[in-house]
Order: C-alpha cells, then sequence, then structure tokens
C-alpha cells in the first residue's frame, strides 16, 4: 500500500499502523464465507443499533481477538435501553425549568461535586428524593443525580455516540452538543472511608438479591432482615461498614417445606446426569477413541455437576434443619 501510494500520488498514504485483534464468531472461529458464520455488521446495527454494537466491540481487550457473540449484543443493547430509563428517572426528578429559585440550588450544590465518584447513584437516590423542601437533601440528591448522569454520558460518548448525544440533548440547559462539550475534571476522592461505607452497602444489597434470586423470591415480595455491625454504638445509617451482617428470615421468603420439595426433585436429576458423565469417564473404550478435547468437556461438565450437587446438598441440609427448628 505504501509503495502504490508513493508512485501514484508521489507522498506517503499515512506515518501510523495500528494492530488489533480480529472480530471471530462466538466459538472463536475465524470468520469466513466456507463457514457461513460471517456477521454482517449491517444486519447487526438493524437488530441491536449501532451503539450496541460499538459498545460490545469496544469491551475487547486491547490487542486480543473477540468472541462476538448474540448474548454479548443483547446485553449491550440492553444496557442501551437502561441509559434510556436513567434518563427518563432523571428528567422525573428535576424540578420545573421555570422554578428558578430550585435551580438555583441545584446549581450551586454542582459546583462542589468534582471529586464525586456515582456508583449506582440513581438507585441510592430514591429514598432522598422523596423528600420535600428547596434547601433540603432532595435538593442535593437533584443536584448530584444530574452531575453524575451528564457525565456518565460524557464518557459512554466515544463508545455510544448516538444515544449518549440524543439524551445529552434531552436534559435541560444544554448549551452545546456532547461531541465538544469538555471531558470530565475530577481529582482523586476525597472521603475514602465514606466511599468504603458506600461500596460495603452495595455488597450487602447485592448478597441480599442473590440470596433471593436463589431461593426463588418473587421481585414485588417484601421480605424483613436483621442487620448486624461490630459496632453496636452505630446507628442504623452507618451499619453500612466492614464487619456487616445480614440475617434474611427463610419464612418470609419462601415456603420452606415447598423449597425441600423442589431442591430435592432438583437433586435427583444433577444426580442421573452426573452419574451418566461419570460412567462415559470410567469407560476405557470412551477415554481412549473420542477426541481429547471432548474427554476433557466431559471431564469438566462432571467437576461442575459435583460441585453443583454439593451446593444444593448443603442447602437442602440448611433447610430441613430450619423445619426442624421451626417445629
Amino acid at each position: 500500500m505504501i509503495m502504490m501510494g508513493i508512485e501514484f500520488t508521489g507522498t506517503v498514504p499515512f506515518s501510523y499502523v495500528y494492530l488489533h485483534g480480529l472480530i471471530r464468531d462466538s466459538q472463536g472461529r475465524k470468520m469466513s464465507k466456507t463457514l457461513g458464520n460471517v456477521i454482517d455488521p449491517l444486519d447487526t446495527i438493524k437488530e441491536f443499533g449501532t451503539d450496541a454494537l460499538r459498545f460490545t466491540i469496544s469491551l475487547g481487550t486491547a490487542g486480543q481477538d473477540l468472541n462476538l457473540s448474540t448474548e454479548r449484543l443483547t446485553a449491550n443493547k440492553a444496557f442501551t435501553n437502561k441509559l434510556w430509563n436513567a434518563c427518563k428517572f432523571v428528567l422525573q426528578n428535576l424540578p420545573s425549568q421555570t422554578d428558578v429559585s430550585a435551580w438555583d440550588t441545584i446549581m450551586d450544590y454542582k459546583v462542589s461535586l468534582s471529586s464525586l465518584r456515582g456508583h449506582r447513584y440513581i438507585e441510592a437516590s430514591k429514598a432522598r428524593l422523596d423528600q420535600s423542601g428547596a434547601d433540603s437533601t432532595s435538593s442535593v440528591a437533584q443536584a448530584v443525580l444530574l452531575y453524575v448522569f451528564e457525565n456518565v454520558l460524557k464518557l459512554l460518548h466515544p463508545f455510544m455516540p448516538f444515544v449518549t448525544e440524543e439524551l445529552w440533548q434531552a436534559l435541560p440547559e444544554r448549551k452545546e452538543a456532547l461531541i465538544v462539550s469538555p471531558w470530565p475534571q475530577t481529582s482523586l476522592p476525597q472521603l475514602p472511608n465514606s466511599i468504603k461505607k458506600f461500596e460495603n452497602f452495595q455488597d450487602l444489597t447485592r448478597a441480599s438479591r442473590n440470596a433471593r434470586a436463589e431461593y426463588s423470591v418473587e421481585p414485588a415480595k417484601r421480605i424483613s432482615a436483621s442487620i448486624v455491625a461490630r459496632d453496636a454504638n452505630q446507628s442504623v445509617h452507618l451499619v453500612a461498614s466492614e464487619g456487616l451482617e445480614a440475617y434474611l428470615p427463610l419464612a418470609d421468603m419462601v415456603d420452606i417445606s415447598a423449597e425441600v420439595e423442589r431442591l430435592s426433585k432438583r437433586l435427583s436429576k444433577m444426580q442421573v446426569e452426573y452419574d451418566g458423565l461419570v460412567a462415559y469417564l470410567s469407560s476405557q473404550k470412551f477415554v481412549e477413541k473420542t477426541p481429547e478435547d471432548v474427554v476433557h468437556g466431559v471431564r469438566e461438565k462432571a467437576a461442575e455437576a459435583e460441585e453443583k450437587i454439593n451446593l444444593t446438598k448443603n442447602r437442602l441440609a440448611f433447610l430441613k434443619s430450619s423445619v426442624l427448628v421451626s417445629q
């Protein structure tokens, strides 16, 4: 290309060469017409959107190949929808643009937010936004909410330019396009203890949600929780720190007897599958004549099945002990 450029134009056509990985199919194979696994980017854009495709490709490790799968594209399309929903939430919780006093208060608070880190702030702000009054916690929450969302859009814009620009223009007081707005200016966190407490609170919330999912608790069902902190003198709003424990009463989440029955059936099914895999591996004929990668895959499935069986047995033992205690 360089020789042809010099020959026909008299100048070097380019000065820099960028090396990047290949985009492969979901199985890690190189795309080819022979295999019939070529992914047409135009078709992908029609189905998932340009931003979802760009974001999926950008998440790959620089210099390494990327396996492009429908699951990844679907997940990032859902992420795009979450951005839209987040924007709706922000707009619904900001004061009317005609409320000059409220906006002056919000802008005053925004000035001091240069070191803020906004992990999951949208969800965490809901309780604070319920409070009323121009000088209350609600005004601070509105200012932080707007600040966080603005900077999220700025950070995502190089990867998802279309949806972020659209949402940016939907926000109040937009004087310029997102593409020419200044990059977020931040400094290191100034309140590491507060950040650590909030991260621990996130971990507690995540663990509680995982427990609900494990026991198939209905999303709309409310349950009680007992929270224990090492420092008994801490008030409720400060207990999200190191050493925090939470107890979710099973009786509030599930019918213990029904859950025991469900897990017992599940255990029996898993045991049958595991026994089948072990039988294959115990067969010398299977091990010797089957391709090595297939045998390796069966061994991995057997190990995974054994781990799931042990976890289910432990959960069953715990539930059965809970039934005995309640009786």
